[in-house]
């Protein structure tokens, strides 16, 4: 996240912000197929 300003800027992030780890966003990703999550995301965004 940290080497794409427009990924910064949609997560709400200043240049002086830290940003989350990689494994971070991996856990969270997987936690939300595990709770059967991730296609109502998805088809929140998509529609």
């Amino acid at each position: 996240m940290s080497d794409r300003l427009s990924f910064m800027r949609f997560a709400g992030l200043s240049l002086s912000d830290e940003t989350p780890d990689h494994s971070t966003i991996w856990r969270f990703r997987q936690k939300l197929i595990e709770g059967g999550l991730a296609e109502k995301l998805f088809a929140e965004v998509v529609d």
